[in-house]
C-alpha cells in the first residue's frame, strides 16, 4: 500500500480523526507480581524523568530494570513502554545500532501480540532514528562530496525512512492514536523530502500541522509550520511560505520560545533575499541531526508509550 493510498492529505480538514485510546492493561497474576508491577511503574517513571533531564545512562538502567520486572509481572503493554525508553536512552548515548535492535525486538513482540498502539510508537521511533542518520550523512556529503552523487548508504537510508514512516502512518491509523498519526504524517513529509519529492512532502507536512493543531500540540504545530515554510520556499511558493511563517511566529510568541522565534526570523530573511536556499535544513522539533557517529545528541520525544493504567 502506498503512502497516498494510506492518507490523502488534501482530502481532510485537519479535524481529529481518531478517538483517544488507552493502552490495554494485562491482568496481574497474584500479589507478588503486583508488587513487581508497582516497583516497575516507579522505575519507568524514573526513566522518563531521566530522559527529560538528558541523563541517558540513568534512564537506560532504570528502563531496563522496569522492563525485566514488567515481563515477570506479565504486563506486556508496560514492558513495551520500557523498551521504548531503553531505545531512546541508547540512541542519545550514541548507540544507534543497539537502539534499533531494541526497537525492532519490541516491534516484533507487538506484531506477534497484535499490539498496534505500541507498534505505531515504536515505528515512529525507528523512523526518527533513520532520519537522524540520514540528516547526518547528508551534512557529511555536503562537505566531502557533491550531494548530486548519492552514496549507496544514502539511498539505503532514504528507502528505510520512507518505508518505516509509511508503516508508522498505517499502523497509527489502525491503533487509532491521533498523536502518533500526527507525528507519522510529519515524518512522511520529512521522508518524501529525503527522496526529492517536494510536493508530496508539502502535502503530508500540511496535514501533520492541521492534526497537531486539532490536538492542541502548539510546539509541534509550530515545528510543522516552520518546515512547511522551508518546503514552500524551495518550491517557489513564497506567499504560502510567508503565511506559514506568520502562523508559526504567533504560536512561538504564545509559547515564549525565543530560539524558535529566531529560526522564524532567519527564514524570513532568506525569503526576502535574492534566491531560495539550496538545501532545506531540519527544523527544531522531533530530533536534531547527529553531530558524529557515537557522539549521540539525537533529541527524541519522551512521550509516546506513556499510558499506564
Amino acid at each position: 500500500m502506498t503512502a497516498d493510498q494510506l492518507y490523502n492529505a488534501d482530502d481532510t480538514d485537519g479535524s481529529s480523526v481518531c478517538e483517544d485510546e488507552e493502552w490495554p492493561s494485562t491482568p496481574v497474576p497474584g500479589p507478588t507480581a503486583d508488587m513487581k508491577a508497582r516497583e516497575a511503574i516507579e522505575l519507568l517513571q524514573e526513566a522518563r524523568e531521566h530522559l527529560r533531564q538528558n541523563k541517558y545512562g540513568e534512564a537506560h538502567h532504570a528502563a531496563k530494570d522496569a522492563q525485566s520486572l514488567f515481563r515477570d509481572a506479565g504486563r506486556l503493554a508496560e514492558e513495551l513502554a520500557s523498551y521504548f525508553c531503553i531505545a531512546q536512552a541508547l540512541v542519545n548515548q550514541g548507540e544507534i545500532q543497539h537502539a534499533l535492535e531494541v526497537a525492532e525486538e519490541a516491534r516484533g513482540r507487538c506484531v506477534k501480540t497484535d499490539h498496534a498502539l505500541a507498534e505505531s510508537n515504536l515505528l515512529v521511533l525507528i523512523a526518527n532514528i533513520h532520519l537522524a542518520e540520514l540528516d547526518h550523512l547528508i551534512e557529511e556529503q555536503c562537505v566531502t562530496q557533491s550531494p548530486s552523487s548519492p552514496s549507496d548508504r544514502k539511498i539505503e537510508l532514504q528507502q528505510k525512512v520512507v518505508k518505516t514512516a509509511t508503516a508508522a502512518l498505517e499502523v497509527s491509523r489502525k491503533s487509532r492514536d491521533d498523536n502518533c498519526q500526527a507525528t507519522a504524517l510529519y515524518l512522511m513529509g520529512r521522508a518524501h523530502l529525503a527522496v526529492q519529492k517536494g510536493d508530496e512532502a508539502r502535502r503530508f507536512t500540511a496535514q501533520a500541522q492541521k492534526l497537531f493543531r486539532a490536538l492542541g500540540d502548539v510546539d509541534m504545530e509550530g515545528t510543522s509550520l516552520l518546515f512547511l515554510a522551508e518546503l514552500c520556499l524551495n518550491l517557489d511558493r513564497k506567499q504560502e511560505a510567508l503565511a506559514a511563517l506568520r502562523q508559526a511566529r504567533t504560536l512561538y510568541r504564545t509559547l515564549g520560545d525565543t530560539a524558535k522565534m529566531k529560526a522564524v526570523d532567519e527564514l524570513q530573511q532568506r525569503i526576502s533575499g535574492p534566491a531560495p536556499m539550496t538545501q532545506i535544513r531540519a527544523p527544531v522539533g522531533i530530533h536534531t541531526p547527529l553531530p558524529s557517529v557515537g557522539a549521540g545528541t539525537v533529541k527524541l520525544p519522551v512521550s509516546g508509550l506513556s499510558r499506564i493504567k
